[in-house]
């Protein structure tokens, strides 16, 4: 099933590459003297130009577009990393405790901040705080991503593991600074949609069975986060980790513009402006080709990792059962917190109780076996009295009942 979807996500992937290459050479013929007796090998020619990375030569700057792109698509994928993991860290850890404290005071104050933050144009808060702290205060630099004045080796191209490799810390504390309201900026809605993500994530993890039982036995509230919903939340989040990273993009191209970041913003906004065609057509072809390679990987992930959350293998007869079957269970154990919450039993049987769901499941398929019930309608056969009937016979076969201090009380009062 594995290699089937990878099949089916390559053949895929082909199929947009394909519209993509048929689009950039719509535009690129518009802008030539070909004609359609050689418009097949004019098609060709331009694709194998484009899969070896030949994107033509530059009006504004006469070089190859190649250069201009190995120049400047360095710092915007600075900005658009750093603004997701800053995003990532900030919308995932408020939607975190704010999914744990749902209904709470501290879980409306962060709703309110997503819904405000989300709302917000971010040329407009971009402008906000430049104004505020670049040209009020004069706290923070207001353009660039370094000192003109500091001269930084390139080794990589990238400014910040360049400053880094070079060691100069007043270098590093000028990027710090000039990267700190840019990032803000374009993680201002991103963090948002982390917020609503994880919290909606967090508060359906918390209902699960597993988690009530640990919730029973007194889990502490940071192992809880580590250890349960952290690794609960990836297969969530990583379906929308294209989607939000398309929000990002398109925020960084403003944002460099408004300060002056020396990416691929102002190259586009230059090219468009002068009808530099082939600066377009390849900046658009290369940013498809990434989130759509990004969005297969993700996928890819979340299949050969969390396959039980994912909806790719759904039509198979054996995992359909399975799914049934671990469905009813998750909805028995429910039941049985529902019924352990309305006869209110000492905590120490409780704990029994939920430790021993397995057998108390095996019990109740066991009383549907005798009935004569199909799996998918065992939901609709339960009530109060077959649960005490249930567990009943768990205490009769398992002897649990000894660990219930009321019945070791009545016991020795019998005996005395």
């Amino acid at each position: 099933m594995l290699i089937s979807f990878i099949f089916k996500r390559i053949i895929l992937m082909t199929l947009f590459v394909f519209l993509l290459t048929v689009i950039s050479f719509w535009m690129h013929l518009r802008l030539s003297d070909s004609s359609l007796e050689s418009f097949l090998y004019d098609y060709l020619t331009f694709t194998n130009n484009f899969i070896h990375f030949d994107f033509g030569t530059s009006i504004r700057s006469g070089l190859p577009v190649i250069e201009d792109m190995k120049l400047l698509f360095p710092a915007t994928i600075e900005l658009i990393v750093l603004s997701f993991i800053l995003s990532f860290v900030v919308g995932t850890t408020l939607g975190i405790f704010s999914g744990l404290k749902h209904h709470s005071l501290f879980d409306t104050i962060i709703r309110t901040y997503a819904q405000f933050s989300s709302s917000i144009p971010t040329y407009w808060f971009a402008f906000i705080i430049l104004i505020i702290l670049c040209v009020n205060l004069k706290v923070l630099p207001m353009m660039g991503n370094i000192n003109l004045l500091y001269d930084v080796p390139t080794v990589t191209g990238f400014l910040t593991i360049d400053a880094i490799i070079h060691g100069d810390i007043t270098i590093i504390i000028d990027m710090v600074k000039h990267f700190i309201l840019p990032i803000i900026c374009v993680s201002l809605i991103p963090c948002s949609e982390f917020i609503g993500i994880t919290r909606i994530a967090t508060i359906q993890i918390l209902h699960k069975n597993y988690i009530l039982a640990k919730l029973s036995s007194g889990i502490n509230d940071i192992r809880l986060i580590y250890v349960h919903i952290l690794p609960n939340l990836i297969p969530t989040i990583l379906p929308r980790i294209t989607t939000i990273l398309c929000n990002i993009f398109s925020a960084v191209i403003v944002i460099e513009i408004i300060f002056e970041w020396p990416g691929i913003g102002p190259l586009l906004i230059q090219s468009i402006k002068t009808q530099d065609y082939a600066v377009i057509v390849s900046t658009t072809f290369t940013v498809s080709l990434c989130l759509l390679t990004i969005n297969i990987l993700t996928e890819l992930i979340n299949v050969i990792f969390y396959p039980s959350q994912s909806n790719h293998f759904n039509d198979d007869k054996e995992y359909y059962l399975k799914d049934v079957k671990s469905s009813c269970k998750s909805w028995f154990f429910y039941q049985v917190m529902d019924w352990l919450q309305d006869q209110t039993p000492n905590e120490l049987l409780a704990e029994v109780y939920l430790a021993k769901t397995d057998e108390l499941y095996k019990l109740y398929v066991q009383h549907c076996n005798t009935l004569g019930v199909e799996p998918e309608d065992r939901d609709e056969m339960l009530d109060g009295r077959e649960m005490n009937e249930i567990l009943e016979q768990f205490n009769y076969v398992y002897s649990y009942t000894r660990f219930d201090p009321e019945y070791i009380h009545t016991n020795e009062q019998a005996e005395g």
